[in-house]
């Protein structure tokens, strides 16, 4: 995928962890902790070039 020249995303979120929906299952029946399950949004966003509100 390549970006499209003159972007710019921001995302804005109260949180900087959300879940990885395919995941949840797994973290309801108890195969997976918490900390396995979510997903660190700052570096994720640093990684995208995205910035984070």
């Amino acid at each position: 995928m390549q970006p499209i020249p003159g972007l710019k995303v921001t995302l804005i979120s109260p949180e900087t962890a959300m879940p990885y929906s395919g995941m949840l299952p797994g973290l309801v029946a108890g195969h997976y902790e918490r900390d396995d399950v979510y997903i660190d949004l700052v570096p994720l966003c640093q990684f995208a070039g995205v910035d984070f509100v």
